[in-house]
């Protein structure tokens, strides 16, 4: 696969090889994607946690939801993840 990054970009991605945080740029890209995995597993698990809620709300029933909560279990669920 190939892909074409933007100049500005591009100095970017020169900038983080030169200061040794990443060794290629392929490791670069892959670390940017697995970010971006987590982004969207993040927003999937806010989502439902919030229609949960809602749905909840709806019934009559009663929820506990609290973003500061969700925000510090999104914290707890990455440091497993990093774990692996």
């Amino acid at each position: 696969m190939n892909v074409v990054i933007k100049p500005k970009r591009q100095r970017f991605v020169k900038t983080k090889l030169k200061n040794g945080r990443f060794a290629s740029a392929n490791e670069l890209v892959d670390y940017a994607i697995e970010r971006l995995q987590l982004e969207d597993q993040d927003t999937t698990r806010l989502i439902r946690s919030l229609k949960a809620s809602v749905a909840a709300l709806r019934r009559g029933d009663e929820t506990d939801w609290d973003l500061d909560e969700e925000k510090a279990d999104l914290v707890r669920w990455h440091a497993k993840q990093k774990s692996k």
